[in-house]
């Protein structure tokens, strides 16, 4: 499984790694074919070397001999030793096709998403980012049980009826989707007939990716979202996460990384640290409708959530100091909020 698998066919030449969870597969054209062929060697030293190859040199050439792959390009040479082929795993084979997307726009949403998964490995379910692909939309959404980040991606479904939703491991398929980013259009492929070897799949300009999805059925965070809102703060992004920043260096070492926000008609101060212990303030402008208000949160999670908002302003949305503020972005101060990205945070010491 530390191998990387190379079959240069007429095709083009084929890399394709593979751990009984994930595969990935990249078949590039050759310059020139002399002999078809396939070979399996150290994948962690062929990725480094692929790295440090001189920049200067536009061509790399492959040959097998005496049981050793000979990389060579310039005045660069190397011998990878062969790993044995037959005890190589047959691949998995892309499942079908449900739909395409925006590879850019597929690759900057479960970026934005993926923040709030879990990093718990003793909660292997909320380690993985939710999808619920339905005819007319992709969403995608995570949480950690302390925040919850959802995503609605506009896309075009094969299936007019199609509903179905899975699970897929937060990492696996952001280094997927990060990889095929620059890729044009995404198929996205499916098969959950079997839940114990249900497959996801990207594809897309000669790149495929594949993940096993995960077991259980996501928990149904969206009771969570607050109602009735009672209270609404618009902050120009860049100023909140920059004083929030500055708030929270003296509670960074602190467990709980506590951060208060308190909006006031015109003004927002945020407060970190107390009596006895180091302690900040800063204050921005604020338009806030609603009762005043003074709210505590984990301040990495805060900013991380205000990270990935597109727009320029933020909008956080309230029904009291207990329950989790709606974080949404809009493109004006005055304007309307955008409800395709929702950054939920629950206030601290209390989890989803």
């Amino acid at each position: 499984m530390a191998g990387v698998h190379i079959a240069a066919t007429s095709a083009g030449v084929e890399f394709a790694s593979y751990d009984y969870n994930v595969s990935a597969r990249v078949t590039v054209e050759p310059l020139e074919l002399i002999t078809e062929g396939t070979v399996v060697v150290d994948g962690k030293l062929l990725s480094e070397t692929a790295r440090a190859l001189p920049n200067k040199i536009s061509e790399v050439s492959f040959k097998t001999e005496d049981n050793y792959l000979h990389i060579t390009c310039g005045s660069f040479h190397q011998q990878l030793l062969v790993m044995p082929e037959e005890d190589y795993p047959q691949l998995p084979q892309l499942p079908q096709v449900v739909g395409q997307v925006d590879a850019e726009v597929f690759s900057h949403s479960i970026s934005q998403v993926s923040i709030a998964a879990s990093r718990d490995e003793t909660l292997p379910l909320l380690t993985g980012i939710s999808l619920e692909i339905r005819p007319e939309k992709l969403c995608v959404l995570a949480t950690d049980r302390y925040r919850m980040a959802l995503k609605e991606i506009p896309w075009q479904a094969t299936n007019p009826q199609i509903n179905q939703d899975l699970v897929v491991k937060a990492k696996n398929i952001a280094d997927a989707a990060k990889n095929i980013a620059s890729s044009g259009s995404i198929s996205l492929a499916v098969d959950g007939e079997d839940e114990s070897s249900a497959l996801v799949g990207l594809s897309a300009g000669g790149r495929l990716f594949t993940s096993q999805v995960n077991d259980g059925n996501y928990p149904d965070v969206r009771r969570i979202f607050p109602e009735p809102i009672n209270i609404v703060a618009v902050v120009k992004v860049s100023d909140f996460v920059a004083a929030a920043k500055r708030v929270a260096i003296v509670s960074a070492n602190l467990s709980n990384q506590q951060i208060t926000l308190s909006f006031t008609q015109g003004t927002l101060e945020f407060r970190a640290g107390s009596g006895g212990e180091n302690t900040a303030t800063d204050a921005i402008p604020v338009q806030l409708n609603g009762a005043d208000i003074s709210v505590s949160f984990n301040s990495r999670m805060l900013i991380e959530g205000l990270s990935v908002v597109d727009e320029p302003y933020v909008r956080l949305s309230f029904k009291d100091e207990t329950k989790p503020v709606i974080i949404t972005g809009q493109k004006e101060e005055t304007g309307d909020d955008s409800l395709d990205f929702q950054y939920l945070i629950m206030p601290i010491r209390t989890a989803i």
